[in-house]
């Protein structure tokens, strides 16, 4: 009963807001197949906005052992259902793998001079897969935005334990770039 209401009652604005609490509960249903799952993946199916975060919030949780088979098969019932949307999620899951790669090099590395790491991260980014995989995809923060090229000379390795990473790209929007012309995005891996 209270799918059904939230179904009918919920914007797809107002869902966006609770999305994340409801994915959350999903951990505490006794079944795989459930009203909550069912309700999720219908309005994700049917709204690309809400649909991206579904997909990262899921994708979030895999690492945790006591419900990524729950979430694994919401995961693979949602991509199933979103035809070409697919391959914009892959590229974003390959860019993030990449800086992933990255930022645990960048650890080992901790305690060599920041200039040596810095030179590290441009050369780094400036291979060609690298390239490949972080210039001209769907920002995973925001699904309307898409980052052009990346700005290596513009981008720095924040002091922290986990090492961060502030990451300028530029707008690949050929209209964008008189209101917002770069895009920062602080990764982090860990945590």
């Amino acid at each position: 009963f209270c799918c059904r209401w939230l179904d009918k009652s919920l914007s797809n604005d107002t869902l966006g807001q609770f999305l994340l609490q409801l994915v959350q509960t999903l951990k505490y249903e006794p079944y795989l197949d459930n009203e909550l799952s069912r309700f999720l993946l219908k309005r994700s199916l049917l709204n690309k906005k809400i649909g991206h975060f579904f997909f990262w919030h899921l994708k979030s949780e895999m690492n945790n052992p006591s419900i990524s088979l729950r979430f694994g098969i919401l995961l693979e019932a949602y991509c199933r259902g979103i035809g070409g949307h697919l391959k914009g999620l892959l590229r974003q899951v390959e860019a993030l793998d990449k800086l992933t790669k990255l930022t645990d090099v960048l650890k080992v590395k901790k305690d060599e001079p920041l200039k040596d790491r810095m030179k590290y991260l441009c050369e780094s980014v400036s291979q060609s897969d690298y390239v490949d995989a972080l210039q001209n995809f769907t920002s995973p923060l925001n699904g309307n935005h898409t980052l052009g090229s990346l700005v290596a000379d513009n981008c720095r390795i924040m002091d922290s334990a986990k090492r961060p990473l502030w990451l300028i790209w530029k707008n690949s929007d050929p209209l964008g770039h008189a209101i917002q012309p770069l895009y920062s995005i602080i990764f982090k891996n860990g945590d």
